[in-house]
């Protein structure tokens, strides 16, 4: 493996408040015992939008410039979101090659998500939106757009059999 190799750019969860430890290292790690280059982007947290994506953006550009060839972005929770908004919005150099999506937040409507939407737009964001505008955005509608952006795969974790 060379210093120009694919790499993957591992992006934790933790809600925007904080980067999970179990979501980083340990999957870069494993990354790299499979064969793929890989490492954490440790992109601000507590941050208002758009701190995080211009760190992405940043990272995927300095990889670029390196003279690495392909770069995908690989997130978990609140990290999916932020490879997914990657995926999506940047454009050239900055976008990734590829997207892998675990269990990603796809909205910043639903209350299950408020602590990501609250970190990342502000509290009171979603009383502030027109609601004629508003429309949810779910896991079928992230798929298809991100299937005619880039190579994308999303999978989610619904619950444990365990008990």
């Amino acid at each position: 493996m060379t210093e120009t190799s694919p790499i993957i750019l591992v992006l934790p969860g933790g809600g925007y408040s904080r980067l999970a430890p179990h979501e980083g290292e340990p999957v870069a790690e494993w990354l790299r015992g499979i064969g793929w280059r890989a490492r954490v982007v440790e992109y601000p947290v507590q941050t208002r939008h758009p701190g995080p994506l211009d760190v992405v953006r940043a990272e995927i550009a300095a990889e670029r410039a390196a003279g690495v060839g392909i770069v995908g972005v690989l997130g978990f929770s609140a990290g999916g979101h932020l490879a997914g908004h990657a995926a999506l919005t940047l454009a050239g150099g900055e976008r990734p090659d590829f997207a892998v999506l675990c269990y990603p937040v796809v909205t910043m409507l639903a209350d299950t998500h408020r602590g990501s939407r609250d970190q990342l737009l502000g509290p009171g964001w979603l009383m502030q939106q027109p609601a004629q505008g508003l429309q949810v955005a779910d896991a079928a509608k992230l798929g298809r757009a991100l299937r005619r952006a880039i190579h994308a795969v999303v999978f989610a974790y619904f619950g444990s059999t365990a008990t």
